[in-house]
């Protein structure tokens, strides 16, 4: 099908336009995003987030990356880059990325929450929310969207829309106990509580000796919080303390000091924040993340990694 924006990169990147903008005005910091990298056989679209890839599309965008960006190994503040970045601790981190990053010979930062690699937490809430739906595919069950007055038919095709509305429900209602609601979700519906053994290079977190060995690699292990609940619903004081007890955990596991969080304050010195160009300036330690889009096309990566994607995108909304 024509998509007339492809074309348009396609161009923009063969005639030079793409690298021109690059030197000139493009992104020269911040942090590449991933989540999950997944052998290409066991990699659904189902139940990810759009910054996880099959193996044979993060391959491509090592190899564009490592080409383009000349990746530092670890961040900065003081100085441009580029880093990549692999966000809540997943197995498939250990296990099929560390090897990839092995044969490019790139270093990253692995950001982990310590009460899911202790095991406190079964799975991160919105993973752990997809897990129950799985296990009521052609059935119905009762969700606290509607004071679980109303059950929903789970099926295949259902799955992603309840899922939106479920967190579209936790974030307009600001729900900070979200761990607390899926231990209710389980109770209404009389099932388990409980770590879920279903797909674990997708849904189980490393162990700390798997951390230690990231660290040991040259790696940067990094706070991500300590539950990975929303921050801006917590209070400041739980603020600070999923903030410090996380950083005060991976040193006391790694015996090296934490100074970057993703999510800057409480001790670090570095913060990578999902926020666009036009606002990571407001924060003094703040440092922009983006990702890269479900695409091996060089042209389309280069758009997007420069930033001129956005900046078409916001000039075309002014239009």
């Amino acid at each position: 099908m024509f998509k007339p924006k492809e074309v348009a990169y396609q161009v923009f990147y063969a005639t030079g336009l793409s690298h021109l903008y690059q030197a000139v005005s493009g992104r020269k910091t911040g942090m590449v995003c991933y989540h999950n990298v997944l052998p290409d056989e066991n990699f659904s679209r189902s139940g990810r987030y759009h910054t996880d890839f099959p193996v044979s599309v993060m391959e491509r965008h090592l190899r564009f990356l490592a080409q383009e960006y000349k990746l530092r190994p670890l961040p900065n503040p003081s100085i441009p880059q580029v880093v990549l970045s692999f966000d809540d601790g997943m197995l498939n981190n250990y296990h099929v990325v560390r090897p990839m990053l092995q044969r490019y010979g790139l270093k990253a930062m692995f950001a982990v929450c310590p009460h899911l690699v202790d095991g406190q937490i079964p799975h991160i809430w919105r993973d752990h929310f997809h897990l129950v739906l799985l296990q009521f595919i052609g059935n119905r069950m009762l969700l606290p969207i509607d004071a679980y007055d109303q059950p929903y038919l789970i099926t295949v095709d259902t799955l992603p829309s309840v899922e939106s509305k479920f967190r579209q429900w936790i974030y307009e209602n600001r729900r900070t106990n979200v761990y607390e609601i899926i231990q209710e979700i389980c109770s209404v519906n009389r099932i388990a509580y409980k770590k879920e053994d279903y797909d674990p290079l997708r849904f189980d977190h490393m162990n700390w000796e798997q951390i230690r060995q990231l660290h040991a690699d040259g790696h940067l292990i990094v706070s991500h919080t300590c539950s990975h609940r929303v921050l801006s619903f917590l209070s400041d004081e739980e603020k600070r303390r999923e903030l410090t007890e996380s950083r005060q955990r991976i040193e006391e596991v790694i015996q090296s000091p934490v100074k970057t969080r993703i999510a800057a304050e409480c001790g670090y010195e570095c913060g990578y924040l999902n926020m666009s160009r036009s606002i990571a300036p407001g924060h003094p330690l703040a440092r922009e993340r983006f990702g890269l889009p479900f695409t091996v096309s060089k042209p389309y990566l280069t758009a997007v990694a420069s930033g001129l994607h956005d900046s078409l995108r916001k000039m075309v909304r002014k239009i």
